[in-house]
């Protein structure tokens, strides 16, 4: 079991509601995700990136923890402006 924090929507739990709000969030929609800058250690990482959805762009930061190898959170950071 994983869970997504997403500031402007809360947690979602899960690997099917997780996938169905990403393919929602993205459904019919022309992106590309380019990432700045990775860190990461032996259980997390952050992730810099700019998303562009239908040539409005954005910055971010994911910040992912795992456990055996398994993603176990992720919380998405986007640039308000």
């Amino acid at each position: 079991d994983c869970s997504l924090y997403d500031p402007n929507i809360g947690d979602i739990s899960g690997r099917a509601p997780i996938l169905k709000f990403m393919s929602e969030l993205f459904a019919n929609e022309r992106f590309n995700f380019v990432s700045r800058s990775v860190f990461s250690n032996e259980n997390s990482a952050s992730v810099e990136f700019v998303l562009t959805i239908n040539r409005i762009s954005t910055r971010g930061v994911d910040i992912i923890t795992w456990d055996a190898g398994k993603i176990v959170k992720i919380y998405a950071y986007l640039e308000r402006k």
